[in-house]
């Protein structure tokens, strides 16, 4: 075999890093959406892909995002948009997201990583305060450790934050499109009786009290 024989086996063999689509539903989210975008143009591990799933904006929502270079498509409830997001993505890994988190720049960076590295197939992060608000800093933690002790027997993923495999998303048969509320829990349940969940301990998202 010749010496320059071996580089071409490896290199043939080496795999590429999975694909991330960040899936967003939308209704009038003008005023939050600019943000976010902006939030993931400036990750440390670029998305390769965005995907608003908008259910009928008549706030300009729509041409917001197409104009940051998102890919609009039709959404619906949350559940709706989120399944369709899915329906149409292209990554290997589906990120949901809810339009008015802002994710700081090393977010997805730390968030594969910790993914990958213990193998979750379904997962949610911690939750960090948006404004520096002590009493906001006390309920972000007082929900992070709810959601880190209940997890064991019923798991919780804020639908505003899910990292999933393409594959168990749908397996699962993605989100439970009959639900107006909690469609979000019920997908962490699920998960957790159809492969591996887990929550990261890497990466926070930043949300608001409002929420």
């Amino acid at each position: 075999m010749k010496q320059n024989d071996y580089p071409h086996e490896l290199s043939s063999k080496r795999r590429s890093p999975p694909s991330l689509t960040v899936i967003i539903p939308t209704l009038n989210e003008s005023a939050y959406l600019p943000c976010l975008l902006d939030a993931l143009c400036e990750q440390t591990r670029r998305v390769d892909e965005i995907i608003i799933a908008d259910a009928g904006s008549t706030d300009g929502t729509a041409e917001l995002a197409k104009n940051c270079g998102a890919r609009v498509i039709p959404g619906g409830m949350p559940a709706v948009g989120r399944n369709a997001g899915a329906h149409a993505a292209n990554g290997d890994y589906l990120l949901f997201l809810d339009a008015d988190v802002v994710p700081p720049p090393n977010f997805i960076a730390h968030l594969l990583a910790e993914f990958e590295r213990k193998d979750y197939d379904i997962a949610t992060c911690f939750i960090a305060a948006l404004d520096e608000n002590p009493l906001d800093w006390v309920i972000c933690e007082g929900t992070n450790l709810y959601f880190w002790m209940t997890q064991p027997v019923s798991p919780h993923a804020p639908g505003f934050c899910i990292l999933s495999k393409r594959v168990k998303h749908e397996a699962l048969g993605g989100f439970d499109e009959t639900l107006i509320l909690s469609e979000d829990i019920d997908y962490a349940r699920r998960a957790k009786r159809a492969g591996k969940f887990g929550i990261i301990t890497s990466a926070r998202i930043p949300v608001s009290r409002n929420r």
